[in-house]
């Protein structure tokens, strides 16, 4: 990887950013979720972060009655776990069809060929829905007729509501289409939508009612009925999640002048079918081997890890906890490098790629040092809310942040690998890193068992037994993209020493206050004290964290510039986002590092021009272009 030229803090000048042509049939004339630019993905981000703190607010505000009333027994939410590993295999094998090809495709066709698109996207609801009713069928008829005659019949209401899941299937295709059109600010709200807000509703009330139905009949029990409205709460949420996705799909592609019921007809060609099919076997078949490596866990945990059902519970509590780490850094940039890289804008890619990674380690930065300093009360959370059962969660908080944090870094660069149409080279690499997988799994719990050396053993095993396959994935993915796809700049200090600086002084701020003023509070009033420490880290992480990276020179031009459109793109987040961009922008003028470490963008601002304009030519010729004999007989119909 190569580095940036240092800019040496001189004045430098830099070209406007090129605005775009008309949108054809916009419905206003300056729309900046339709602008092509790095923007958009960022703006996706901050659209979702007060949805993503409720995300991550809503379970920790909420456990004790989440584990007390709704969840008494933690294997009711292992039992609902361990089924639905069962048929990972299956589920996956039918994928195949659809394996990453609409990240691939739609992105791309929708600067090329709108109404090709169209035609992708009709293949996936087809595909999705035929494929859906055979695994509903097979599966329904092996649990009813083979089941009853096994160990595990008590599973079987819950094997058919997991399994009904499959069908239609349409949610993962409308989501994935809004994500791929870089429309993150809907697919934000159907996220939320689908985890926490009609979620939880349907979660708590199907829960209460099979808890309150198991007590009155003996032969299933409370567990079990709380196991099963578990799965079909969570189910019925995506059938609501469904609807809305499909909604604002439809609301986004109108001024286009394609209509929803567009989506469903069936006018793509063979030639369609099997350049998807092709290009989802060589990405789906990892799949298949990640769903193989799943199924030998399991089995080994099974069988070699006692009280299993509890440990992966407490496991995925800590998982959820440490949530932040990851929550608050991830985004989907492979859009971008799709549109770019298909279209020979290799510089634009650096470009994309060299403010990503500075994007990921700023958000890494603010993440770890909120979650480090939360780690160190939990265990005071734990015993005022009478939650000594969960004490054993502690020893899992460390490795699951330390997994989740990793894991931005690791599958950013799959994203690249498949924006560049590098299917072959990303199945080879995915079949290495299943091999590893397989062969550190064996190593850890078959021939070391390091799970009899106590918690902490056990704790390795469920959370850091893949880690060295996937860091020595992404060792060799990073290498592959800058020797054979484009080279990947960065920006040293901005990505590295800016906001690794901030989360030192950032963590010393928060350990001083907690020592000082939290410790004290919490000898006299936990909930008092309990308040004033999240209300201090709200106040710290959104106006002192990000002024502080600008003071260290983590921001530059282009970053503030992005930024500035940013603001306007955040909806619900604008109460966060307004008092964190006016600090900033108020910091910028006494930043003597500001502009020091600029990424020079100047090539990659005159291919993002040719970018727009090809897009906004060819969206004017497909909405001028009249339709086909078929495609008036199928409008008549």
């Amino acid at each position: 990887m190569t580095e940036t030229k240092n800019m040496g803090g001189e004045a430098t000048a830099r070209p406007d950013k090129p605005e775009e042509a008309k949108p054809v049939q916009m419905a206003r004339e300056e729309d900046l979720w339709d602008k092509i630019g790095f923007h958009r993905p960022l703006g996706g981000f901050w659209f979702r972060l007060i949805l993503e703190l409720g995300i991550i607010l809503i379970p920790i505000l909420f456990v004790s009655f989440w584990l007390t009333i709704l969840y008494p027994y933690p294997e009711s939410l292992g039992y609902s776990t361990a089924f639905s590993g069962l048929f990972v295999l299956v589920f996956t094998a039918f994928d195949i069809g659809t394996a990453n090809t609409l990240n691939r495709f739609v992105a791309d066709s929708a600067i090329k060929n709108p109404a090709k698109m169209v035609q992708y996207i009709q293949y996936f609801i087809w595909y999705q829905a035929i494929t859906g009713l055979v695994q509903i069928t097979i599966l329904s008829l092996w649990t009813v007729f083979f089941m009853p005659n096994t160990p595990q019949a008590y599973g079987i209401w819950i094997i058919l509501l997991v399994v009904s899941k499959q069908y239609p299937g349409y949610l993962n295709v409308f989501k994935t289409a809004l994500g791929s059109l870089q429309q993150f600010n809907k697919k934000s709200a159907v996220d939320f939508l689908q985890s926490e807000a009609f979620q939880r509703l349907t979660e708590i009330a199907f829960v209460l009612l099979g808890r309150w139905l198991g007590g009155l009949n003996p032969a299933v029990g409370e567990l079990m009925g709380i196991a099963i409205g578990s799965v079909l709460g969570l189910y019925l949420d995506d059938v609501v999640a469904m609807v809305v996705s499909g909604y604002l799909l439809a609301r986004h592609l109108k001024p286009w002048g394609i209509e929803f019921r567009d989506l469903f007809r069936c006018e793509f060609d063979r030639h369609l079918v099997k350049e998807c099919l092709w290009f989802g076997l060589r990405t789906g078949i990892p799949g298949l081997l990640v769903a193989n490596t799943q199924i030998i866990g399991l089995t080994l945990f099974l069988a070699f890890l006692p009280q299993y059902t509890t440990f992966v519970v407490l496991h995925g509590m800590a998982t959820q906890l440490v949530a932040v780490t990851q929550r608050l850094v991830d985004q989907d940039f492979s859009p971008l490098f799709t549109e770019a890289y298909q279209n020979g804008k290799k510089k634009l890619c650096q470009y994309y790629h060299a403010h990503a990674m500075r994007f990921f380690a700023i958000n890494t930065g603010f993440a770890m040092a909120i979650m480090l300093i939360v780690m160190t009360v939990l265990g005071d959370v734990f015993a005022a809310l009478n939650l000594e059962r969960y004490m054993l969660t502690l020893p899992f908080l460390v490795p699951a942040a330390l997994a989740r944090v990793s894991k931005t870094y690791f599958n950013y660069p799959e994203g690249i690998m498949i924006a560049a149409h590098k299917p072959t080279q990303w199945m080879i690499l995915k079949v290495i890193e299943e091999g590893l997988r397989i062969l550190f799994l064996w190593l850890t719990v078959v021939v070391f068992r390091v799970q009899d050396l106590g918690i902490y053993g056990i704790v390795y095993v469920l959370s850091l037994v893949d880690y060295p396959a996937y860091l020595v994935k992404a060792i060799i993915a990073y290498t592959f993209i800058d020797r054979h796809v484009f080279k990947m700049r960065l920006m040293t200090w901005q990505t590295f020493v800016a906001p690794s600086l901030s989360c030192g002084i950032l963590f010393g701020v928060f350990t001083a206050l907690k020592l000082l003023v939290l410790d004290p509070l919490m000898k006299w009033n936990f909930i008092v004290a309990i308040a004033i420490g999240i209300a201090g880290i709200a106040v710290l992480v959104f106006t002192f964290y990000f002024p502080l990276t600008v003071l260290l020179g983590g921001w530059d031009d282009n970053s503030i510039s992005d930024f500035k459109r940013v603001v306007k793109m955040t909806g619900p987040s604008k109460i966060l986002v307004n008092p964190i961009a006016k600090m900033i922008f108020k910091t910028v003028p006494i930043a003597r590092l500001h502009n020091r470490f600029k990424y020079d963008e100047s090539e990659a601002f005159a291919e993002l021009k040719e970018l727009v304009a090809l897009r906004d030519e060819n969206r004017e010729n497909a909405a001028a272009k009249p339709l086909s004999k078929k495609g008036r007989l199928l409008s008549m119909l």
